[in-house]
C-alpha cells in the first residue's frame, strides 16, 4: 500500500520484486519448474501466513471452583437436602494450538470435578474440547470468548441415607470467556469463567436408601471459575 497525500494505492504482491531479484538476470529461469514462476515475494508473504502446527503449542493446567444453579443436582440439594448446593473443586489440564498470525485457537483437555461430605458426593472425569478467538490482545493482556464441548465418560453420584453410589455419563457444551495476562510470553496466567450444560445418561431412574420415591438427575448446570498457568512447550 502507498500513501499519495489523500489518496491511498494498493500493489499487488505479484508486481513487487526485491532489489536482488533485479539484479539477477537468471531469476526467472532459477525460480520456474514446471511453467510456474515461484515470485520471491508473493510466496514469502503467503509462507508467513501457514499454520505450522509443530510451533505455538502450549500446555496449561487450570484449579476452580464450580457452581451448579438450576439443575437437576441443584434441585436435589435443595428440595431433598434442604441445603444450598456445595461449590465443586475442580482440575483440568490442557494442550493448546494458538498460532499468533490467527485469532482463533483450538485446545483439548481432561478435568476431575470433585466434592463429597456426609449428604451426598458428585465426581467427574471429562473430556474438553475448546475453540477460542481473541478479542483484543496487547503485550500485557488479551481477551478471548469461547465455545467448549464435553464429553464425561464417568459420572459418580453418591446419595441417600446410608450413601449409595450411581454411576453414568453425561454430554455438554457452553461458553466460555478468558482474560490471559503476559499473552506473548513464554509463561502466562489467565483467569476463565465458562457457563456448562450437561444432559446426564444413566441417572433417570434412581432409588435413594430411606426416600420415598425415584428420583432422575437428568440435566446438569453450572458456573466456573478457574486459575491458569500456561506454558509453552514447543
Amino acid at each position: 500500500m502507498i500513501s499519495l497525500k489523500k489518496a491511498v494505492a494498493y500493489i499487488k504482491t505479484e508486481d513487487v520484486i526485491s532489489e536482488g531479484a533485479i539484479k539477477n538476470d537468471n531469476l526467472y529461469k532459477v525460480n520456474s519448474k514446471n511453467g510456474l514462476f515461484n515470485h520471491p515475494v508473493r510466496d514469502t508473504l503467503e509462507k508467513v501466513k501457514e499454520d505450522d502446527f509443530t510451533k505455538n503449542n502450549f500446555f496449561s493446567i487450570e484449579l476452580g471452583a464450580t457452581s451448579f444453579t438450576g439443575g437437576d443436582w441443584d434441585k436435589f440439594n435443595s428440595i431433598v437436602l434442604g441445603r444450598t448446593t456445595p461449590l465443586t473443586e475442580s482440575i483440568a489440564v490442557f494442550i493448546e494450538h494458538a498460532p499468533r498470525i490467527h485469532p482463533h485457537s483450538v485446545a483439548v483437555g481432561l478435568s476431575y470435578l470433585k466434592q463429597e461430605d456426609a449428604q451426598s458426593s458428585f465426581s467427574a472425569f471429562s473430556l474438553i474440547g475448546d475453540l477460542n478467538y481473541k478479542l483484543l490482545e496487547n503485550k500485557v493482556f488479551n481477551m478471548a470468548i469461547g465455545f467448549s464441548g464435553y464429553i464425561v465418560a464417568e459420572m459418580q453420584l453418591k446419595m441417600g441415607s446410608p450413601l449409595e453410589r450411581f454411576t453414568g455419563s453425561a454430554f455438554g457444551a457452553g461458553p466460555k470467556i478468558s482474560l490471559n495476562l503476559f499473552p506473548l510470553s513464554k509463561f502466562n496466567v489467565h483467569l476463565t469463567g465458562r457457563y456448562q450444560y450437561y444432559r446426564t445418561v444413566g441417572f433417570d431412574s434412581l432409588e435413594l436408601n430411606n426416600f420415598q420415591r425415584e428420583i432422575g438427575i437428568d440435566e446438569l448446570s453450572n458456573f466456573s471459575v478457574t486459575v491458569g498457568l500456561r506454558y509453552q512447550v514447543l
